[in-house]
């Protein structure tokens, strides 16, 4: 084997080319007809392979006659004819980039940006150059980690919202401690007890709190573990990053 065809079957690994073809289906030419026109054609296609996708966006990529199609945070392509419809993530090549994943992390973005800021438990930064959104349990030893440098954090210019993740879930201990720390007056001050000593909530338990709504996104964002921070891109970084690593993450 030649090397560049090494190399060639190499990127075929990386954008998983082998199982990209999943579905074909025809339609003839494609129309005349404009993006609109288009993109409500090829919805209803779409549609109709995948019963579920109730909503599917469309979106133009870089390559010519490939659109992109998100159904569920999932990332599909579509050829504009509708004949070719394909998983798999695309890479640019020449700038280094993974198409597909900016696509699900503008999904992401979009599902974290409806999260009530008054139910986040927010460490500003004076200088704010960044804004992560932090999924924690208060149970973690490296969500306690994380936020025995929450002012490193912010001096770097992060400013730090949590929301909670008691991975244990619903009826569990770290559950409990969860809605303790938001039901308090001064969450903040809860919270910082609470990651000092996580026996020690926050107070007594409410009914007016947004701990299950914020699991639950967790679970749709598919966070499985914490701490999981999510920059304001949609980008997810998975565990814990020292504020300097966060940083030089967040500028890449």
């Amino acid at each position: 084997m030649t090397a560049a065809s090494k190399r060639m079957g190499g990127l075929l690994a990386v954008v998983g080319l082998g199982l990209a073809l999943v579905l074909t289906f025809y339609t003839g030419a494609a129309p005349a007809d404009g993006s609109a026109e288009r993109d409500a054609r090829l919805t209803e296609q779409v549609r109709k392979l995948i019963p579920e996708a109730e909503d599917p966006v469309i979106r133009s990529t870089p390559v010519e006659g490939i659109l992109e199609v998100v159904v569920d945070e999932e990332v599909l392509y579509i050829t504009e004819g509708g004949r070719y419809i394909f998983a798999g993530d695309l890479l640019d090549v020449e700038e280094r980039r993974n198409l597909s994943e900016a696509a699900r992390g503008r999904g992401r973005a979009e599902q974290v940006a409806r999260l009530d800021d008054e139910g986040l438990i927010t460490y500003p930064a004076e200088d704010e150059r960044h804004r992560v959104t932090v999924f924690t349990d208060i149970d973690c030893p490296y969500c306690q980690r994380l936020h025995e440098q929450i002012e490193a954090y912010n001096e770097r210019g992060i400013t730090v919202q949590y929301a909670a993740f008691p991975r244990a879930g619903r009826g569990s201990g770290s559950w409990d401690k969860a809605v303790a720390v938001w039901c308090a007056d001064d969450r903040q001050a809860a919270m910082d007890r609470a990651m000092k000593n996580s026996s020690d909530g926050g107070g007594e338990a409410c009914d007016d709190h947004p701990v299950g709504g914020q699991f639950d996104l967790a679970g749709e964002l598919g966070i499985r573990g914490t701490p999981t921070i999510v920059a304001e891109s949609g980008r997810m970084i998975p565990g814990f990053a020292p504020p300097e690593k966060l940083v030089e993450a967040l500028e890449q």
